[in-house]
């Protein structure tokens, strides 16, 4: 990691000073934020990038701290916004490691962690998502983590964090398996009634390989559960 990118995660550090007592001690603690303190936590990097705008010979670092929420495919961002590579090399990292921290402070273990992050296509410079996952203990390719909407939600998946609303009020607890009635229940919901997108954990298939070595004879492959937004 260059030095500008080291500074800029420091001094990243500096737009918390904006937040609440309370939501920080929420983010100490991996609780679930409300939707205002969410949108604050949203602008730490911006208001980061103000605060140090007068220091001179930090125009790599404030470019690191303005871009590191762009999607490095460019999807939904300004017509002049930055793309790909094209995105400073510190902001994309910071990208992945700011992120990364989120999750894991939010309760998320590693591999959940990385496998989140791995199915938000098009959001980060994968070459440096899958080296960022080198470094640690897990890599997260065992599992497949899907951030959907609640209304996509099908029976048979687990809820990888605590399901709430937009008040704070537990729904349905972390690691509970999506059964048939609470599917038919989430169907029910008013619109705004859950706070979204939701995260659900989709176990990867073993391959007639692994299989092969587990011991156990290969089976026709299963079909693929495509989730879509039609009715079930």
């Amino acid at each position: 990691m260059s030095s500008s990118t080291e500074v800029a995660a420091m001094l990243g550090q500096v737009g918390f000073v904006s937040l609440a007592p309370a939501t920080l001690d929420k983010l100490q603690e991996g609780r679930a934020l409300a939707p205002e303190e969410q949108q604050a936590l949203e602008r730490v990097p911006a208001l980061a990038e103000q605060l140090i705008a007068g220091i001179p010979r930090l125009d790599a670092v404030r470019a690191a701290l303005a871009h590191q929420a762009a999607p490095f495919d460019g999807a939904g961002a300004p017509a002049k916004a930055p793309c790909g590579k094209d995105i400073p090399l510190g902001a994309r990292i910071l990208a992945i490691v700011s992120d990364f921290d989120r999750l894991d402070t939010g309760g998320l273990s590693p591999e959940l962690a990385l496998a989140a992050m791995r199915g938000r296509l098009g959001r980060y410079d994968a070459e440096l998502l899958e080296l960022f996952a080198s470094t640690l203990d897990s890599d997260g390719r065992g599992v497949e983590v899907a951030e959907i909407p609640i209304r996509l939600v099908r029976v048979g998946m687990t809820f990888v964090e605590d399901v709430r609303t937009p008040t704070g009020l537990l729904l349905v607890a972390r690691g509970h398996e999506a059964t048939r009635s609470l599917v038919e229940r989430f169907r029910n919901l008013a619109s705004g009634s859950v706070r979204e997108p939701v995260r659900v954990l989709l176990r990867r298939s073993r391959t007639a390989c692994e299989r092969s070595h587990a011991g156990q004879r290969p089976v026709a492959p299963a079909r693929i559960l495509v989730v879509d937004d039609g009715p079930a």
